[in-house]
């Protein structure tokens, strides 16, 4: 019984932050909260690489466009 009083007591003690936060801690928020970290990983990634592949592009053709300025000024 003693047991059982002080249990209740601890439970009474924690912070009321902490018992809101229990409350958001289910599973289906847990799954969620991954799934949101690795669709920002992907994206962040996706984001990057086609960065990467448009800025060589838009280099490439500029000197492209350059050289082909240079041979019609001549």
């Amino acid at each position: 019984m003693k047991r059982v009083i002080m249990k209740v007591k601890d439970k009474e003690k924690r912070p009321a932050m902490l018992k809101q936060l229990k409350k958001w801690n289910t599973l289906r928020n847990q799954i969620l909260f991954i799934f949101l970290f690795v669709m920002i990983i992907v994206l962040l990634i996706v984001g990057l690489l086609t960065l990467r592949q448009v800025s060589t592009l838009l280099k490439s053709n500029a000197e492209k466009q350059i050289y082909q300025v240079e041979i019609e000024s001549i």
